[in-house]
């Protein structure tokens, strides 16, 4: 019959027309699939780019950590060496002390 017919051929063109659809909407999910795997490796270098700069920052962080304790050990080293001038200093003073005090004694008797 005629409606047999036509109902064929209409089923037949949305067939068509679906597959055609199926098609173009495979495509399209190919094309972002690419590029959301472009994005991905250019994501990738970053980070490596971000790691490596880190490193590099933490890096000079604990170097300039290492000079502050060198600079620190240095000048409590100083400080010390200082001290021991002063302490030095201080027992020839009395001993010169000492020594005028028994002049003066020995002046004396």
């Amino acid at each position: 019959t005629i409606l047999e017919h036509v109902v064929q051929e209409v089923e037949q063109e949305l067939e068509t027309i679906l597959e055609h659809v199926v098609q173009e909407v495979e495509q399209e999910l190919e094309t972002i699939l690419n590029q959301v795997k472009l994005v991905e490796k250019e994501l990738k270098t970053i980070l490596k780019l971000v790691e490596q700069e880190l490193k590099t920052i933490l890096n000079q962080e604990h170097e300039v950590e290492q000079d502050q304790e060198i600079g620190q050990k240095h000048k409590k080293i100083q400080e010390h060496e200082i001290l021991q001038e002063q302490e030095t200093e201080q027992k020839h003073k009395k001993i010169q002390e000492h020594e005028i005090l028994q002049e003066q004694e020995t002046e004396q008797k």
